[in-house]
């Protein structure tokens, strides 16, 4: 066949294709093709008014496409300089985009919206999978309406719920169930999901009716989601238990004064006193018999404040142990802010028996604060003394073969302000290791203070938590006030409720701030490196405060007490992250056994088993010790920091003497 011939049927099928006609308004079939066959050239191409046939009785489509390919031929005829067999201009017209390259204008389609999108092709493999999911999920709602012909069903079961809301049974809380669960008792649906029964209120008998259609299976499924039950209203009754701090003063050893007065203070509020921040002893050493005297009450003093620690505890954990959210116990080392106390202990102090009754008064115990913050110079000293104790000390994670290669775990904390309150979100950072950590090396501290090395310098996002607001729910504090040594500390357990769930615009701020191209390009004012945060909030989002943690975790070998150090890095806005943040620290001593007796048993029937003797926290098969060696761990950490506390100063001396 000619190349002429064979490029008159190629185009006549093409205008064929493309001058189809769709059904569309009314009247449009007996208007004739809109397009001009008589276009010389691409820039004489004639308005669409122009280009039109007269209206006459409708054309056959067959007739046009002859004379459509015939107009065509002669198209391309002068296009290229009557050379009908041309290689090229078949080459133009074949590709993909031939209208694109063409002198003659493309045809307009008629396209009919009406019709449905077919739908996506499915492999047997994901069908199947995804009536499996559906048949699971029909089969875990199935439960969370109310059953019909409930007379029929073979099992019942019954919760009672008190009349008398004055009641002291431990069960009655004195609200009405719906209350308390939901309007249709919806916190309860993870009973009806994990024992198969439906549970709804009869109005009629006061009681939660507790309904099964398992016959085999009804003995034991009814007592446990009333289990469930009971256990849920008894976490409604310790979710109402707040803390009662307790203040314990620790009697000094060795040479005692007289006096007990404040050693430094911060301004108070205004017309308020100043606020004590810190202890010292003071006046004239006692006589050779009181001092005598003193040391034989001393043992008996130490007695006391044991027992009283234990109690408190003991009484506290007992009454917190139906909550099911997660909870967090630990011990945090700093200074106590004594605000309101006797005129006479402001100016000239008070002896060790007034003073303990002063911090037994609650007017006095209403109003004092802990303070965690220490120095970051105590932190860092504290850190470079446990990396040159070896036989001490060992990382927590065993993935480190020694302390001076622990490397932190940051934490990005967003504060953001709503309507209603603030709302904390935190994210954990993951390192990406680098090709150095992947062959085993990582960075680590090189002996020298205040200087650490890096090698993995790339990071990502974990996982993320949102929480209700900043305040974290105190549910028991111990307060031990040590005035020898320096630095008090408190024992805390505390409660959080997280959200169900994270908006889409929260996820994406968080991911904005940190992703696997960060780099370590910051280092702060104690010598240590920190991940660049960068954040692009929305217009709907407002960040009150930014702030980053990172923790250092130390273990001792025997006892497995874990020290955590933490170092903040605080910024007020998101406009300020990339100045020098604000740094603060703290330090915490805990156990792994207390993190996982404390876990969160949300959407479970599991109940936690404390006992008040506290030994499912001190006495586990292997700790060591018992409450005792607690104890000791935490005054070595007093020590420590004490230790770092005369260094510090030494080294703070030297510089201005070096200044001067």
């Amino acid at each position: 066949m000619s190349s002429s011939k064979d490029f008159e049927e190629h185009n006549a099928r093409a205008w064929e294709r493309d001058s189809s006609i769709a059904p569309s308004e009314a009247g449009d079939l007996d208007r004739p093709l809109s397009r001009s066959v008589t276009i010389s050239n691409e820039s004489a191409i004639p308005p669409a008014s122009q280009s039109r046939i007269p209206s006459q009785s409708p054309p056959k489509v067959a007739g046009n496409v002859a004379t459509a390919a015939a107009a065509r031929r002669a198209q391309y005829e002068s296009a290229n300089g009557g050379n009908r067999g041309s290689s090229s201009a078949n080459d133009a017209f074949s590709t993909p985009n031939h209208h694109k390259h063409s002198v003659y204008p493309p045809a307009t389609r008629k396209v009919n919206r009406n019709w449905a999108e077919p739908p996506d092709l499915e492999k047997e493999r994901y069908k199947k999978d995804k009536t499996m999911r559906a048949a699971q999920e029909a089969k875990r709602n199935k439960y969370l309406g109310i059953p019909q012909n409930q007379d029929e069903l073979p099992g019942t079961g019954f919760y009672l719920w008190p009349k008398n809301i004055n009641s002291k049974d431990e069960d009655n809380i004195g609200n009405h169930p719906r209350d308390l669960f939901g309007i249709n008792l919806e916190k309860l649906d993870y009973l009806r999901r994990a024992h198969s029964v439906w549970i709804c209120w009869d109005d009629s008998k006061r009681c939660i009716k507790v309904l099964s259609q398992h016959a085999k299976r009804m003995d034991v499924d009814i007592p446990a989601a009333i289990r469930g039950i009971r256990q849920a209203v008894r976490n409604a009754n310790a979710e109402a238990e707040f803390a009662s701090p307790i203040y314990i003063v620790v009697p000094p050893s060795g040479k005692m004064t007289s006096i007990i007065k404040a050693k430094t203070t911060k301004e108070g509020a205004q017309g308020a006193a100043p606020v004590i921040t810190s202890l010292q002893l003071s006046g004239e050493a006692l006589s050779e018999g009181d001092q005598k005297q003193w040391d034989s009450e001393l043992e008996d003093h130490r007695n006391k404040n044991f027992a009283t620690f234990k109690e408190h505890l003991a009484k506290h954990t007992i009454r917190l142990a139906p909550i099911v959210r997660w909870m967090r116990m630990r011990v945090h080392l700093g200074h106590l802010n004594i605000r309101t106390y006797k005129e006479e202990f402001g100016r000239t102090g008070l002896g060790f028996s007034e003073f303990v009754k002063m911090m037994a008064n609650p007017r006095t115990t209403s109003t004092c604060t802990f303070d965690r913050q220490v120095d970051g110079i105590f932190a860092t000293g504290l850190m470079q003394e446990i990396i040159e104790s070896p036989d001490i000390f060992c990382p927590k994670e065993s993935r480190f073969s020694m302390c001076k290669d622990v490397m932190p775990k940051h934490t990005l904390v967003l504060f953001l302000e709503t309507n209603a309150q603030t709302v904390r979100v935190e994210a954990t950072i993951d390192y990406v290791l680098s090709s150095a950590d992947q062959a085993g090396g990582t960075g680590g501290w090189d002996g020298i203070y205040r200087s650490y090395k890096v090698e993995s310098d790339r990071y990502q996002l974990g996982t993320t938590f949102a929480y209700y607001n900043n305040t974290r729910n105190k549910r028991a504090q111990i307060t031990t006030i040590d005035i020898q040594k320096g630095f008090d500390w408190t024992l805390e357990i505390i409660e959080d409720g997280t959200f169900p769930s994270i908006p889409s615009q929260v996820m994406a701020l968080m991911e904005s701030a940190v992703s696997g191209k960060t780099v370590h390009t910051k280092v702060d004012d104690l010598g240590l490196p920190y991940p660049g945060i960068t954040l692009r909030p929305s217009s709907d989002l407002q960040v009150g405060g930014i702030v980053l943690r990172s923790i250092y975790e130390y273990q001792f070998k025997e006892s497995e007490y874990v020290v955590e150090i933490a170092i903040y890095r605080r910024w007020e806005n998101h406009q300020r992250a990339h100045l020098k943040p604000e740094l603060q620290s703290s330090v915490s001593l805990y156990h792994r056994v207390w993190d996982e007796q404390t876990a969160s048993i949300e959407g479970s029937t599991d109940e936690r088993k404390w006992d008040r003797q506290l030994k499912v926290f001190f006495n586990q098969e292997h700790q060591i010790g018992g409450l005792e060696c607690f104890l000791d761990r935490v005054t070595d950490i007093q020590d420590m920091l004490a230790r770092a506390d005369s260094v510090g100063r030494a080294q703070s001396e030297l510089l201005e003497d070096d200044s001067e």
